[in-house]
């Protein structure tokens, strides 16, 4: 009930106008942070798009792009277009599982690599509520260069759920944890080859396709900046 008030609040023409006078714009928002307090998170089914009915637990006050089927809708699509039972999916820097889930959802098989304890678990928690926990295999690790162990800086889940990444500065090492890394050479070595690959890592790109050109060779992939694709 709070997430559709919320929601007509939010799609409101005349309180979109109102919000332009000062008063009023702090009364709305007081509003708001009643309804919806900054680091809540609700279980809410996505309202649209090609991941409309996955069920995912999101905070509706600043993930409402995800609940409403909007978030990177090229991206969806995509997937869409290019997975099917029995492609195969490596999801790098899965996050909580928006794209693992809807890979799953297309019937692919999922190879989901994030580091961040916290997102990880939560991939874990919304692959059972969408029964796809069968299809999802979820590895704690980040993917780099070389297999081995990194520092990583973990997420804020204060507004939502954020993305961790490696630190390389050794000053900054009292903040942050130790984490297993592998490189998709080695990985592909013993897995299934990808049909698609989603990278989303925090700015170490280049060092996850510096370990993939083994890999790359084997699958020829078309490319792109984010994905890389059989």
């Amino acid at each position: 009930m709070r997430e559709n008030l919320w929601l007509l609040l939010r799609n409101s023409s005349l309180l979109r106008k109102l919000s332009g006078i000062p008063l009023t714009n702090r009364a709305i928002k007081a509003v708001s942070r009643m309804l919806l307090p900054s680091n809540s998170k609700r279980r809410l089914r996505v309202r649209g798009g090609p991941a409309k009915g996955l069920v995912f637990e999101l905070n509706p006050r600043w993930e409402i792009q995800l609940w409403e089927g909007r978030y990177e809708v090229a991206v969806q699509h995509l997937l869409v277009e290019r997975l099917r039972p029995g492609s195969v999916f490596y999801d790098v820097g899965a996050g909580f599982g928006f794209y693992s889930l809807l890979a799953a959802h297309l019937g692919a098989r999922v190879f989901a690599f994030e580091p961040d304890s916290k997102n990880a678990e939560a991939l874990k928690h919304h692959a059972r509520l969408n029964s796809c926990d069968l299809k999802i295999e979820i590895l704690n690790a980040a993917v780099l260069a070389v297999s081995g162990h990194a520092q990583l800086s973990e997420a804020s889940q204060e507004t939502g759920h954020g993305s961790g990444h490696v630190i390389r500065s050794p000053e900054a090492e009292e903040t942050t944890r130790a984490v297993a890394c592998v490189s998709l050479d080695e990985f592909a070595k013993v897995n299934a080859l990808p049909t698609l690959i989603k990278v989303d890592v925090e700015g170490s790109e280049s060092e996850v396709f510096s370990g993939a050109e083994q890999l790359f060779e084997r699958c020829r992939p078309m490319s792109s900046v984010k994905f890389m694709m059989r």
